[in-house]
């Protein structure tokens, strides 16, 4: 069996945090709603850029996804894929959420 990397181990340090942050403001849905979207199913957390290229200080600039809207973001090219994943974000800073 393998055994966790560094950058395995912050990220599962930023998801945890991540997991309390969103849950803390209610953000419980897909923050992106494409075609096919799960809406409040198998979510996970969409990154700004692709994993591979992530620096340490960008772990924690995530949006919310379902799995189908996380595969599409996955195949858009990374230019595009951070551009969706930081509008998502904007999105969510300007709607009244309490603690946002």
């Amino acid at each position: 069996m393998l055994r966790a990397g560094k950058h395995t181990k912050e990220w599962q340090q930023a998801r945890e945090e991540l997991k309390q942050e969103f849950g803390a403001v209610r953000i419980t849905r897909c923050e992106f709603n494409f075609e096919g979207c799960w809406r409040d199913n198998a979510l996970g957390f969409a990154h700004i850029k692709k994993r591979r290229n992530l620096l340490p200080n960008e772990l924690k600039k995530v949006a919310l996804a379902c799995n189908p809207c996380h595969d599409k973001l996955e195949l858009m090219p990374e230019p595009l894929m951070t551009v969706t994943v930081l509008d998502a974000i904007k999105r969510r800073i300007c709607q009244p959420r309490p603690l946002c």
